[in-house]
């Protein structure tokens, strides 16, 4: 009983020319159509038994238990450290995201008070030299009219 069919007859042709057809139809399987409605999460590999099932199952030795179960436990431990580290990073990155925000919106005030500062600075240096203006007039209006006052 031949399990392929090669549909192709050259040796030497492509592998784009070349089809394989399987002989077993998997559309006349009934073996999993119930349950693909029931589980919304898709079942890989054999069904499982549940851990207390592994343990109390005598077909299975000793050493195959103690194995079984390690691995299990260490795969629970391993899926669970990673979920752990995925939710980890998402809590990083949406802090980063806050701190940057936090981040601009310092740059933007720091922008504004800058920008303010350069007003006020600009405006004290115009009203001292205002200042020294009517300082040096009134320093002239009095030497001058205190010299011809005091003849």
């Amino acid at each position: 009983m031949s399990e392929l069919v090669r549909t192709s007859s050259s040796e030497s042709a492509s592998p784009s020319s070349t089809v394989i057809q399987s002989p077993f139809l998997w559309n006349s399987l009934p073996l999993l159509e119930g349950n693909q409605e029931d589980n919304s999460q898709k079942k890989r590999g054999r069904p499982r038994m549940d851990d207390a099932e592994v343990v109390m199952d005598e077909s299975t030795s000793e050493a195959d238990k103690l194995r079984i179960i390690y691995k299990r436990r260490y795969a629970r431990n391993y899926r669970q450290k990673l979920r752990a580290d995925i939710m980890h990073q998402e809590e990083l990155r949406q802090m980063l995201a806050k701190v940057e925000a936090e981040n601009r919106q310092l740059k933007e005030t720091l922008q504004e008070l800058r920008q303010e500062n350069s007003q006020i600075l600009t405006r004290l240096v115009q009203s001292a030299n205002l200042n020294l203006l009517h300082l040096a007039a009134l320093s002239n209006h009095y030497s001058a009219g205190g010299s011809s006052s005091s003849s």
